[in-house]
């Protein structure tokens, strides 16, 4: 008797809800296009292989909040280590913070002719530490050694 007075299911919901998120599959992935032009500066034209995985990885984390975590993982092709990782590695503080101005300093009174050894020699620090803050702060020898 009660299902004599039920109302026939019909076929227009299923079909609105595969529209709904027919929708929301194409705004993850135009929101995803425009993160990518976003991060590469280029016309529309651009390509999501172009991004390196922290650069994925910030822009998931961006997207994280709108669309969710996994739907914004799987539209970067992102593993889930993989952005927890870059993620941790963003926010790491720089091992090298008390490190570069003395680097740039011991750089910028050689008037850009010192190298990694030389300001290396001026600091007296551990082996590596200078050169790798140089390379990080961009300071390029002004007269590079020629490789023979």
């Amino acid at each position: 008797d009660i299902a004599a007075r039920a109302p026939e299911p019909r076929e227009a919901p299923s079909e609105l809800e595969e529209l709904r998120a027919r929708c929301e599959e194409l705004e993850l992935r135009n929101a995803v296009l425009e993160g990518t032009i976003d991060i590469l500066k280029k016309d529309p034209g651009a390509d999501l292989s172009a991004l390196t995985a922290a650069e994925r990885a910030a822009l998931a984390d961006r997207l994280r909040g709108r669309f969710g975590l996994r739907a914004a993982l799987a539209a970067l092709s992102l593993p889930r280590s993989t952005f927890y990782d870059r993620l941790a590695a963003a926010s790491a503080p720089d091992p090298y913070a008390a490190l570069r101005p003395l680097v740039r300093a011991a750089f910028e009174a050689s008037g850009g002719a010192y190298g990694y050894r030389r300001v290396r020699a001026e600091l007296a620090r551990g082996a590596g530490a200078p050169q790798r803050a140089r390379g990080a702060a961009g300071l390029d020898p002004a007269r590079p050694v020629a490789v023979s």
